[in-house]
């Protein structure tokens, strides 16, 4: 095998579906950081939007790289 190399194990339904699923959870990131920065709330409560943040970027590596 080249260095690089990687075998496709998702077909395109799974590739768009890992799509779909990480615009919604960015989406979700993206509404759920606007009223906590507008509102006084805890800094720590901010942390709330990092699992959506995290599930949402690594869900669209995953179906660029289709893996």
């Amino acid at each position: 095998m080249e260095p690089g190399f990687c075998v496709r194990n998702i077909d395109d339904k799974g590739v768009r579906f890992r799509a779909t699923i990480g615009v919604a959870a960015l989406c979700a990131a993206l509404f759920m950081t606007w009223p906590l920065y507008d509102v006084s709330i805890p800094h720590w409560w901010r942390t709330a939007v990092f699992p959506p943040l995290y599930v949402g970027v690594f869900a669209l590596m995953q179906a660029r790289e289709k893996t």
